[in-house]
């Protein structure tokens, strides 16, 4: 028959069950110590993202709505540039400016017609050519111009020597020579009588030493307010001029910046008022010089009031016509009472800020507040639990 394998036996049983116990012991103490011990590593770690209460503190400040408008540089005021009395055939025949430079006082520009054009202050209302002798308000008209122009003429109102002798130089210095015209001969049976030694008269052929005399051209002159102006634009030789095409445009007044500020922020700029100009990477100031009225807009523009701001400061000039920048009036305004409005809360009972604990205060404690107004981060307060200083939770 067959046989059932036998069951071995552990030698010392006792001995089994008291190492079984040790090893469990073990187990259990490694997972209890691993529970309610923590490194200092993770103490770190738990004390690096453990939220902590930021505070701020109750200031005495501005709190002003800032406004900045857009706007663009622009060239001023323009003026083309034209002689008031044009040659029958205006066809430039030289040209002397260039886009950029200076225009002054008694500068010759070019030519229209081979005749000489130089700048004179405005106004310059000439009609017609001029011959000494002549009388008028277009003759004490270019008389007052040339002493504006820094030259030694009286104004007469009547062509006189001095007049004549100071275009005559003005051509001159400039390669030109004054136009002439014939003098009008005597009657051809005029004769003039001599006296002899004995006082009889005798006859004499009349004398032709004087045939001719200067021509001041009215084509000569293009007048230029103040006289000066850097040129924006030229025409070139060959081109004949017209009042939609003119000689030269000038910009006769300092370079401005325009823009246009909404009905609500208008209140903030006023004429004669310092704005902060910034763009292109340039920082100045100016002067409110108009604030326009009211414009509806339309075709592109928005509905507000035109701002024209001028500046002496060297960096406008060095912006490119139509460069974007930013006008920021400098608003002054009293100081108040204000938090940062990230500490500004609200409940049913209506807005408070939070003092954050104290030596005496376990719980952060609760200041109702009213909020005047807020601007950049700011709110004005009134808050009588508070004082200049005392910190807030945000």
């Amino acid at each position: 028959m067959t046989r059932e394998p036998a069951l071995s036996r552990v030698a010392f049983p006792g001995r089994t069950i008291v190492a079984a116990s040790i090893v469990l012991v073990a187990v259990v103490g490694a997972f209890l110590l691993g529970k309610f011990t923590t490194s200092p590593r993770n103490d770190a770690l738990v004390a690096a993202t453990a939220s902590i209460p930021a505070t701020a503190h109750v200031e005495r400040r501005s709190v002003v709505a800032q406004t900045v408008v857009q706007g663009s540089v622009s060239e001023g005021k323009t003026q083309r540039i034209r002689p008031a009395a044009l040659p029958e055939a205006p066809v430039i025949t030289r040209q002397l400016l260039q886009t950029g430079s200076e225009v002054t006082p008694g500068a010759l520009l070019g030519s229209i017609a081979d005749v000489p054009v130089f700048a004179l202050p405005a106004p310059l209302p000439l009609y017609r050519d001029l011959v000494g002798g002549d009388e008028g308000d277009d003759v004490a008209a270019l008389q007052s111009s040339l002493s504006r122009a820094g030259y030694a003429v009286e104004v007469t109102g009547r062509l006189d020597w001095d007049t004549m002798a100071t275009v005559i130089s003005i051509f001159s210095e400039a390669g030109y020579s004054l136009p002439t015209r014939p003098i009008a001969a005597p009657p051809a049976d005029a004769v003039e009588e001599e006296a002899t030694d004995d006082g009889a008269a005798t006859e004499q052929e009349p004398s032709a030493t004087e045939t001719v005399e200067p021509v001041i051209p009215a084509a000569a002159f293009a007048a230029v307010e103040n006289g000066r102006g850097t040129v924006i634009s030229v025409a070139a030789p060959a081109h004949t001029v017209t009042d939609e095409e003119p000689f030269a445009t000038v910009r006769v007044g300092d370079r401005m910046i325009t823009a246009r500020a909404d009905v609500a922020s208008v209140e903030q700029f006023s004429k004669g008022a310092t704005v902060t100009i910034t763009g292109a990477g340039a920082t100045f100031t100016g002067t409110i010089e108009r604030v326009g009225a009211f414009d509806a807009g339309g075709e592109g523009r928005s509905p507000g009031h035109d701002i024209v701001v001028s500046s002496t400061d060297p960096k406008l000039a060095s912006l490119n016509t139509g460069t974007q920048v930013q006008v920021k009036p400098e608003i002054t305004a009293d100081q108040v009472t204000a938090v940062p409005v990230t500490a500004v809360r609200h409940d049913d009972e209506g807005d408070y800020v939070l003092v954050p604990p104290s030596e005496t205060a376990q719980s952060p404690r609760r200041v109702s507040i009213t909020v005047i107004t807020s601007a950049g981060g700011w709110a004005a307060i009134e808050a009588p639990g508070l004082d200049i200083g005392d910190p807030v939770l945000i």
